[in-house]
């Protein structure tokens, strides 16, 4: 509903109403529902009413009061006096001189620019007052208040020392002064200046925000710096893990695309000194052991399309890093694993290292056994199988045997005779015969099975790791029509394999060696994005996931989807009678969770990953990747706490983006967006 110019009165009553009010002096109620409400210019009265609602007072002095429910509200520009009253609100003044209440319940709270006054209100909130001078009331429970170094000079009139805290954005230098005239606490933060009435503050009470962005520069432009990063394991041993960051089509000397990686030493990450949650590295220049640059050989390969953690392959105690090139050798493709020692004394020598000309002693390179494989399009660690004390790894090459696909097991052992001393540091996927690994070969013309790869944990909870693999064309029918599929293949099935010609077809495996799952529908693309998601019920059975970021679900075109799919259900599929393929179309009765994509053309499920423990709740949490969320895509974290209800018999098997709370997870939006919960 627009209302238009003048000033208007507009109500929505019962369900999820839109309203524009535009220009005038407005009254806008949103009634019952989540609703989103705009006032736009104008000194407007907005009431949000029942449900999750979003509001905007826009230009002009607004009166904002965001009802019952979890609430966003920004006041835009003006003189604003914006309330929360019920749930857990997010209230952003913006720029004027504000007045904010957050009301009952836990509510993130935000003047902006101007000389604001926010109460907290009930709850445990987050405030922070940000530019100008503003005045701060946490009110009840145990609030944090937050401050940038450029944030004027604020006063807090009621902290209660051991109960609310301070949170700093950053590691610069801070001061603390006591008034024992007036009882109150200064702190000198910067170019701010904190009072705190009354109180005597301790270093105990503040904290310091983590780094969370350091900015990446000495790029060239093309180079796609960023389409493949991982953690590389603690490789120099001081305890904590290195970044390795592939930038595929960055160019070398006269050679067009190579591609380069750059393993990033973690503890230099950690040192670089942040302005207001930013820090900057220089690639260019990775002198005083930064990091070290590997660099790929030939035209087009492409390295560092995919990069990640090997685990110890060769068991010297030092992580060992996987970069893949799949454009080698006329997309016949290649990976490497480079040994943590020689990222080492690289990094000592302040030298790059030329992938091309690998020796045994620094690592292996595998290769693609005809063109067009794409081998090394993914690369994965898998951890060590079959328990010799070698980690293991993966390598994809989604379009081998005519676009069915293979996904490569091969085992550290095969690693390190590669590079002994009867070993020429080369190892052919294509012959991984003698025990060296296993071939798993897509059931279906056009699956592209081995597109994407991973290691899944235990999904059968029998003491053996487990590997997942996908293909975004994958069709029931074989006929590519972009259903998508995702294949679970046991450890035992693999050790097996490993015994018997290191073969496994995914047309004619048993249920009781894998399981394959297509998409529900023609042009879903299941399996663009897969993960091991932990064990979410801690059941003891490994859980997995699988995004289908092109599906239509609940109607919403490209809105996407993904799949969390139950260990324990996966694993009563491999009963005496079943059939290998599995439906998850319908996943009620705990046999997992659909994360529905909220509006059209998000691509939900482009990407999905565990995320650990973020909350401490005591599960492991889930990231669903939407790359067409916002402007500039973003991703949802979902507590796994608020998804224990799905893992029982009464559980519904849908989870709906469009609905999420604060208390089920946190909505995550690229940089120069406003970030949110629920």
């Amino acid at each position: 509903m627009s209302a238009g110019a003048g000033d208007d009165r507009a109500f929505g009553g019962t369900g999820d109403d839109t309203i524009f009010g535009e220009d005038g002096t407005d009254v806008l109620g949103g009634g019952a529902g989540n609703d989103m409400l705009d006032g736009g210019a104008g000194n407007d009265i907005i009431n949000g009413g029942a449900g999750n609602d979003v509001v905007s007072g826009g230009t002009g002095d607004d009166s904002v009061t965001a009802g019952t429910g979890n609430d966003d509200v920004d006041g835009g520009d003006g003189t604003d006096n914006l309330r929360g009253n019920d749930g857990r609100d997010e209230i952003n003044g913006g720029a004027g001189a504000d007045r904010i209440a957050g009301g009952a319940d836990n509510d993130r709270l935000t003047g902006g620019s101007g000389n604001d006054l926010i109460f907290g209100g009930d709850g445990d909130d987050v405030i922070t007052g940000g530019g100008d001078d503003d005045r701060l009331v946490g009110g009840h429970g145990a609030d944090m208040f937050h401050f940038g170094t450029a944030d004027g000079r604020d006063v807090i009139t009621d902290f209660e020392a051991g109960v609310d805290s301070i949170r700093l954005a950053d590691a610069s230098h801070y001061s603390l002064s006591y008034n024992t005239f007036t009882g109150d606490t200064t702190l000198a933060y910067g170019a701010t200046t904190v009072v705190l009435r009354d109180t005597v503050l301790t270093r105990a009470d503040i904290s310091v925000q983590p780094l969370s962005v350091v900015a990446l520069t000495g790029l060239d432009a093309g180079d796609n710096a960023g389409i493949s990063v991982s953690t590389a394991g603690d490789i120099n041993g001081d305890g904590t893990s290195e970044v390795v960051i592939g930038a595929f089509s960055a160019d070398r000397d006269a050679l067009l695309s190579p591609g380069e990686a750059y393993v990033l030493d973690g503890a230099m990450l950690g040192a670089l000194e942040p302005t207001n949650g930013f820090a900057a590295l220089d690639l260019g220049d990775l002198s005083g052991g930064a990091g070290v640059l590997l660099q790929g050989a030939l035209n087009a390969e492409f390295a560092g399309w995919s990069v990640a953690d090997a685990g110890d392959v060769d068991g010297d105690g030092r992580a060992d890093v996987i970069v893949g090139a799949f454009g080698a050798n006329i997309f016949a493709g290649r990976a490497f694993v480079v040994f943590g020692d020689a990222i080492e004394d690289a990094r000592a020598s302040e030298t790059a290292i030329d992938l091309g000309a690998l020796t045994p002693d620094q690592g292996v390179t595998l290769t693609g056994s005809a063109i067009l494989d794409y081998a090394g399009h993914q690369v994965a660690a898998l951890g060590d199988l079959d328990g010799d004390g070698l980690d293991d790894i993966i390598i994809g090459a989604g379009q081998a045997d005519g676009r069915r696909g293979e996904t490569h097991v091969v085992f550290g052992s095969a690693i390190v005779a590669g590079t002994g001393e009867d070993g020429d540091g080369e190892i052919a996927l294509g012959d991984l015969s003698g025990g060296d690994g296993v071939t798993i070969t897509g059931a279906k013309a056009q699956d592209l099975l081995g597109f994407a790869v991973s290691g899944a944990g235990d999904v059968d909870a029998d003491g053996l790791l487990d590997v997942i693999a996908g293909g975004w064309t994958g069709s029931p029918d074989g006929s590519g029509a972009q259903n998508g599929v995702g294949a679970v293949i046991f450890g035992s099935a693999i050790l097996a394999a490993r015994g018997s010609g290191g073969e496994i077809d995914a047309g004619t495996m048993t249920n009781r060696e894998g399981l394959v799952i297509y998409g529900p529908e023609a042009g879903d693309a299941l399996g663009r994005g897969l993960a091991d998601a932990g064990d979410i019920d801690g059941d003891g059975f490994g859980d997995v996931l699988f995004g289908a970021y092109l599906s239509d679900a609940d109607g919403i075109p490209f809105g996407g989807e993904a799949y969390l799919l139950s260990g324990a259900a996966l694993t009563a599929e491999t009963l005496p009678g079943l059939d290998v393929s599995v439906d998850v179309s319908d996943l009620s009765g705990g046999r997992g969770v659909r994360f529905v994509g909220a509006d059209e053309r998000d691509l939900t499920g482009f990407s999905v990953s565990t995320a650990g423990d973020v909350d401490g709740g005591g599960a492991p949490d889930v990231l669903v990747g939407a790359y067409g969320l916002g402007e500039s895509g973003g991703a949802y974290l979902v507590f796994g706490e608020a998804l224990a209800a799905d893992f029982t018999a009464e559980g519904d098997g849908f989870f709906h983006f469009a609905d999420m709370t604060p208390d089920e997870g946190v909505k995550i939006l690229g940089l120069g967006e406003d970030n949110t919960a629920g």
